[in-house]
């Protein structure tokens, strides 16, 4: 497998020609940075905003995988929801983002086919993507680390942690842009083909818009499903 444009940093290659530039980044360091505003701009006990949602007209998920040792094949799912909330008492945080993977694109239609055959996403069978954090502190995301969780590909759930970084927005009562970055071993969601020719890890960067949303996402009853 080949794919004509090659990835680089700082490039838009990842978008298929249609990004917004800057260096790739994955899943879910996005919101970490901007939760880690809550620390910096508020006291951890209260804040004005306890729930946010992440705008799916202004947002995209990522992937970048390499073929062949140096060709570097991306894609993006162009659909999404998301939301994040404060748990009640604990002051501990929570993310959810559910990906459509119907809406996976690549710049090769040929490629684009084969990324959401049963050989990689199976997106027929599968239609979604789903992480859902671990319920995390606030100093977490003052200092950045891990975003722990859980992710669900292709109806396989296995625990992951993603990459969080510096805090992006000032002000959590304000709109506010994301990046999460993370990757994963695609043979541990089933995707086992192509061993030779394509790398088994594939990264995952998240650009998220995170919007104030008071009241409006109370927590999921319960944890995600792992299957669809």
């Amino acid at each position: 497998m080949t794919e004509p444009d090659r990835w680089r940093p700082g490039g838009d290659a990842m978008r298929g020609g249609a990004g917004r530039g800057g260096r790739f980044r994955s899943p879910m360091r996005a919101v970490a940075g901007w939760l880690a505003a809550l620390v910096a701009g508020s006291a951890p006990a209260q804040a004005a905003t306890d729930c946010w949602r992440i705008d799916p007209q202004d947002s995209e998920v990522r992937f970048h995988l390499v073929a062949l040792g140096a060709i570097h094949l991306h894609g993006r799912f162009e659909r999404l929801t998301g939301r994040a909330w404060r748990s009640p008492g604990s002051g501990l945080i929570e993310v959810q983002v559910e990906v459509e993977a119907g809406s996976l694109t690549m710049a090769s239609a040929r490629y684009q086919s084969w990324a959401r055959s049963p050989e990689f996403f199976d997106v027929q069978r599968h239609p979604r993507v789903l992480f859902r954090s671990d319920p995390l502190p606030l100093a977490l995301f003052a200092a950045g680390g891990a975003l722990s969780g859980r992710l669900t590909v292709r109806g396989i759930e296995r625990a992951v942690a993603f990459d969080l970084r510096a805090p992006g927005c000032s002000d959590p009562d304000r709109p506010c842009r994301l990046q999460v970055e993370g990757e994963i071993r695609r043979g541990e969601f089933g995707m086992r083909s192509r061993r030779i020719t394509l790398s088994d890890r594939v990264a995952l960067d998240q650009d998220l818009a995170v919007l104030p949303d008071p009241g409006g996402c109370a927590p999921p009853d319960g944890p995600p499903p792992g299957g669809d």
